[in-house]
């Protein structure tokens, strides 16, 4: 447990986070809606601080991170992820992990300095935040990518839906070396399956425009609820907004969680999202078949 770096005190008895763009206003001994944020005596606490639900080395084009400039994307990454979200998605395939409002929050309890030999014993040339939302293992997070920083020669990464606070995202973003943010549909299709009334373009501009960290973005194409032209199309014409050259990553749905009743994505649907973005003139578009 670590006291959170981003909220006020509303009154006596109820305090606001800031970390995310939900901004919730919590109760005295309640959480926000990720499940891990506490408020207690008025203070407000990360209560997963330390602790991680997921670590495994991978490549580091699976998160995914394919176009940097220095890292390849063949390389190992140590991929760590700590309980909690800021989103409701019905089709996330880590919703044990990350659904824990109101449920204990289990996972193993590791020290920065371990966890930062492990990765080099490992071979990896960096550390990704991902798995559940970093957002809501800020402090954390933080930690660990300013000793990275200090410490070592490994790049820092982070796989965000999204939704971080402007101001978190200037904090942390000295620290970063790249990011891929999920655009996952319209406002619509934020609405019915993600629980959330936004869109995640200003975190994009933020990472990408302001503070200048490479930014890739993915979009999980799933049947019936965005794989159709013209949703694919306004995803990849507001990326293009921003920045025609970030790269755009394709991926392809497995049923999962709330909709394990929804059929898998096909290779044409994949085919139909990476012409609505050829449209769009992105110029990096990888598809994931």
């Amino acid at each position: 447990m670590k006291e959170a770096m981003y909220w006020y005190n509303i009154d006596e008895s109820r305090v606001n986070c800031i970390l995310c763009r939900r901004a919730c206003v919590i109760q005295e001994g309640e959480t926000g809606l990720c499940g891990v944020y506490k408020n207690i005596d008025g203070n407000l606490y990360s209560m997963n601080y330390g602790i991680v639900c997921g670590m495994n080395v991978e490549r580091l084009d699976k998160q995914p991170i394919s176009f940097h400039p220095v890292l390849s994307g063949d390389s190992k990454t140590l991929v760590i992820g700590s309980p909690g979200c800021d989103l409701t998605c019905k089709f996330c395939i880590n919703a044990d992990q990350s659904q824990v409002k109101g449920r204990s929050i289990d996972g193993l309890e590791i020290d920065i300095d371990l966890l930062i030999a492990y990765a080099k014993d490992s071979g990896c040339e960096s550390i990704t935040y991902a798995y559940t939302e970093p957002t809501v293992f800020y402090e954390f997070m933080l930690d660990i990518a300013m000793s990275v920083k200090e410490t070592t020669n490994l790049k820092n990464v982070v796989i965000s839906n999204g939704f971080m606070s402007k101001y978190v995202i200037g904090d942390l973003a000295s620290y970063i070396d790249a990011v891929n943010i999920d655009f996952k549909g319209n406002l619509k299709f934020y609405e019915k399956l993600c629980g959330i009334s936004e869109l995640p373009l200003d975190n994009i501009y933020q990472w990408s425009r302001v503070n200048d960290v490479h930014t890739e973005v993915t979009t999980l194409v799933i049947p019936g609820c965005n794989a159709d032209y013209t949703q694919l199309k306004e995803i990849a014409m507001g990326i293009a907004s921003i920045d025609k050259m970030i790269p755009w990553h394709l991926t392809k749905f497995y049923p999962a969680y709330l909709m394990k009743y929804v059929p898998i994505t096909t290779d044409y649907e994949l085919a139909v999202a990476e012409s609505a973005g050829r449209f769009a003139g992105l110029e990096n578009i990888e598809v994931w078949y």
